[in-house]
């Protein structure tokens, strides 16, 4: 069978490998951003999840049509995407500073990362090492943060470290300063 190349086909084959590589920026602009809010991890995820399934419903009743089993779940699983990457963006763009309070978190742990990117064709390598402390709240609960170099060797494990939290535009508390 002989299938022509047009226009029409070449997009319908690139548009869901753009869509999930879309979703991967998302998402890692969303854990980008998680990182320094200091919520339980299944609010966003929860938020998001209902919002996007909301967002579907409403598009599959207004439009009175059937999707195919794929393209539903493609297209509910890049607005989780859409929908977790905005609630964390929204709660950290929107800071609140009268809300500021310094808080106490006790140093679990501290580590470094090296990172080693090579160029293509070039065999060039290049590292580079990020440095991260694990703390945790009088909650109990556990968050990896990264530092700079100075604040990293000012750091002892099992003591505590200052740091400032402002609340978000959406209550959640975010990181403010190291």
């Amino acid at each position: 069978m002989n299938i022509p190349a047009s226009s029409a086909f070449r997009r319908a084959r690139i548009l869901p490998v753009v869509g999930i590589l879309f979703l991967i920026v998302l998402l890692a602009g969303g854990a980008y951003l998680h990182n320094r809010t200091l919520v339980s991890w299944w609010l966003p995820v929860e938020i998001a999840v209902l919002t996007a399934t909301l967002i579907i419903l409403a598009v599959r009743f207004a439009r009175r049509r059937t999707w195919e089993p794929f393209d539903m779940g493609l297209a509910w699983a890049f607005l989780c995407g859409v929908c977790y990457f905005g609630v964390l963006a929204v709660n950290s763009l929107g800071l609140d500073p009268a809300t500021a309070h310094e808080t106490e978190l006790m140093v679990t742990r501290k580590y470094e990362k090296r990172h080693t990117s090579r160029r293509p064709h070039s065999g060039f390598r290049q590292t580079h090492t990020t440095r991260h402390v694990v703390v945790r709240s009088e909650s109990g609960s556990e968050y990896e943060l990264e530092v700079s170099d100075g604040r990293y060797a000012r750091t002892s494990v099992n003591r505590p470290m200052r740091v400032r939290i402002c609340d978000g535009r959406l209550g959640f508390g975010v990181i403010a300063d190291l």
